[in-house]
């Protein structure tokens, strides 16, 4: 796999027409599996092929079972410069239902092993809402989280998709169903708390110790800037079209084997698309949604859109202030919702 990747990575580089490479996201599925050794061919194919900048974000994505001190060791000697670190919970009891590996306290370990190791830029992931612990457990998770000083936190609230483990536990009546409304209310005081100690609230689910600690690879997605996705199922964007590799591991490998890019499909994006988008992703952001964007895309409908801000109840729910466009914190939990009522036909 591997060596596909790194084929992929040789085939496609003109993709971004040369743009600089600020941001390096190892992502989806289980990159930790990997070994520093592999991980360290895919940097070097990465730098030696793209214009990478001098100082980039490179991040990758692990389990706390996937982590132990050679291995933290190793990532941080190849160049990784910041882990995002599933803990979902530090209660071993919703661990055990959500069937993660590790334990609470090896949770913590990790994350203290990375801080030895020299990691300064740690990022934790944080479920709330999970039906068999405490009602206050996730105020106990986020006081655990922010005593072992990280970086960044990406909190949220227990989603059962259909056909997946949690959901069918849960329609088997092995364990109570999710109230929403409580949910909500779990989620509205983990931001409550998390802002109390002077964090930045910067996207609905993602928080910052300062601005310094903002997911550059997250924020990158959201303000619409080219981004190249290698790999079995990764997405990629180029500014004028969206486009994704199929989701087969053989044929993937096979295609790369015979220096063939891998099968995909893709999709123009159309100044309507572009339009929805930003309004999709930008009200669940604090920096909102840049109307002069939207002027250049569809400039009836921004005018369109702004008259229906200007009413009731949408002027409660959104501020309009040097030419974008946020939710206020009230109504951020609804903000999927809101931003649907100003989408473009």
């Amino acid at each position: 796999m591997t060596a596909a990747i790194c084929n992929e990575l040789l085939l496609r580089k003109h993709y971004l027409e040369n743009e600089q490479i600020d941001t390096i996201y190892f992502g989806g599925g289980t990159p930790s599996l990997l070994t520093p050794t592999e991980i360290a061919t895919i940097l070097n194919t990465i730098t030696t092929t793209y214009p990478v900048s001098p100082s980039p974000e490179i991040t990758l994505e692990a389990n706390p079972d996937d982590l132990n001190e050679n291995k933290i060791s190793s990532l941080y000697k190849i160049g990784i410069n910041r882990l995002s670190i599933g803990v979902q919970s530090f209660d071993d009891k919703a661990l055990q239902w959500m069937n993660r590996a590790h334990t609470a306290t090896e949770a913590v370990q990790c994350i203290k092993t990375a801080q030895q190791v020299g990691f300064d830029n740690i990022s934790l992931d944080i479920i709330t809402g999970i039906p068999v612990t405490d009602p206050r457990q996730h105020l106990q998770d986020i006081e655990v989280a922010l005593s072992l000083n990280p970086q960044h936190l990406s909190c949220y609230s227990l989603t059962l998709e259909p056909n997946t483990s949690w959901e069918r536990l849960i329609r088997l009546k092995h364990f109570p169903r999710p109230i929403e409304e409580e949910q909500a209310n779990s989620f509205q005081e983990t931001i409550k708390q998390i802002k109390s100690n002077d964090w930045l609230h910067y996207e609905i689910s993602n928080f910052a110790l300062s601005e310094k600690w903002i997911s550059k690879h997250n924020s990158a997605y959201w303000n619409h800037l080219k981004y190249l996705g290698v790999g079995p199922s990764a997405h990629s964007f180029n500014g004028r079209a969206r486009r994704w590799n199929l989701n087969s591991h053989s044929k993937y490998i096979q295609s790369l084997n015979a220096d063939k890019e891998p099968p995909h499909e893709s999709e123009l994006i159309t100044p309507t698309m572009a339009f929805n988008e930003a309004i999709l992703t930008g009200i669940r952001t604090s920096n909102g949604i840049d109307v002069k964007f939207l002027m250049s895309l569809l400039p009836s409908e921004t005018e369109q859109l702004l008259k229906k801000i200007a009413k009731i109840p949408l002027k409660n729910q959104l501020c309009l202030r040097n030419y974008r466009i946020t939710c206020n914190e009230d109504a951020l939990l609804f903000s999927d919702a809101i931003a649907v009522s100003l989408l473009a036909d």
